[in-house]
């Protein structure tokens, strides 16, 4: 893909999504960095959210992507929201 391409890419998105508004995005569609991946998150976190999870049926928080659709936080809600199998999830954009 051209430059040029990818920049009008970058552009449409920066407009079409505003920070601080709850959305539904596809989990698929979420890029979860190497930095996320390669760490494994704190068993105590994780059953504490996968409790509240089950409890409840959502995450606390939405999780937070960037406008390239790249995870900020919420890695742990991620991964618990894969493992049950949900398709759209609730993200906010930051900047």
């Amino acid at each position: 893909m051209s430059k040029e391409k990818l920049s009008l890419k970058r552009i449409w998105r920066k407009f079409r999504y505003r920070t601080g508004v709850v959305y539904y995005f596809d989990i698929d569609r979420i890029i979860v960095k190497d930095c996320f991946s390669e760490t494994t998150p704190r068993k105590s976190k994780y059953i504490a959210k996968l409790k509240q999870f089950e409890l409840f049926g959502s995450i606390k928080k939405p999780i937070r992507i960037n406008r390239d659709f790249v995870l900020v936080d919420g890695y742990i809600d991620y991964l618990i929201l894969r493992e049950k199998g949900e398709s759209m999830v609730p993200v906010t954009f930051v900047e």
